[in-house]
């Protein structure tokens, strides 16, 4: 609480968008009340948001934790229907809510993991995970080198590197130093993916990791 105030004192600053935790929307909406600023909250799923709740102690954090912030917020956006609908039920007086829904519904993903359950010889890989542009600002450096020092401690995984080129010399730095190593053949190279390819390589990674230098609200 008081490093949050500081931060938001000491720089003046007049907006936030959290898409933190509850603990720090609570924070946040009670320095609101001392030091005004514009404060967006990015809403997502959790069991605090579903259905009837008798226990007290849960009555308790859903109020401290739900419909305290979202009330001092200046907008709430939420992810998906199932988000929205319950986040009306508990806070049905919420006039700064916003429906923003995820790039894929979850109806259309569930479909999706079906389809990825019958994949038998893409699931028998087990391999960690990157995807994204290809270049020293993602970190495509240190996830190679984080992944060659692994290896040499004995694990078993492949790595998965899924993404465009951005042509800033990554990527051919990567592939020398995997070559000096001798674990080039470890890693897969695949070519830029969108939609159900790329969801069925999340599906099945085993690790997936955003070794990223600069990011910002990442899907």
């Amino acid at each position: 609480f008081f490093t949050l105030n500081d931060i938001i004192r000491s720089n003046k600053i007049s907006a936030v968008i959290s898409y933190t935790g509850y603990r720090e929307n609570l924070f946040l909406s009670l320095i609101k009340v001392f030091f005004q600023f514009t404060l967006v909250i990015k809403n997502d799923s959790s069991p605090l948001l579903e259905g009837s709740i008798k226990n007290l102690f849960k009555i308790i954090q859903r109020y401290l934790w739900i419909y305290i912030p979202f009330k001092s917020s200046d907008l709430v956006i939420s992810e998906s229907d199932s988000v929205f609908k319950n986040t009306i039920n508990i806070c049905n007086d919420l006039n700064n809510h916003f429906l923003y829904k995820n790039g894929i519904s979850y109806s259309n993903l569930n479909k999706m993991k079906k389809e990825f359950r019958l994949e038998k010889s893409f699931s028998n890989n087990q391999y960690i995970l990157f995807t994204g542009r290809l270049s020293w600002l993602k970190g495509l450096d240190r996830i190679v080198e984080i992944f060659t020092k692994i290896v040499e401690l004995g694990c078993n995984y492949n790595l998965i590197i899924v993404g465009e080129d951005c042509e800033d010399g990554s990527v051919q730095y990567c592939k020398d130093y995997l070559q000096s190593h001798g674990i080039l053949d470890r890693v897969e190279w695949v070519p830029y993916q969108s939609g159900k390819d790329l969801y069925r390589y999340y599906y099945f990674a085993s690790i997936f990791v955003i070794p990223s230098k600069d990011e910002g609200l990442p899907n």
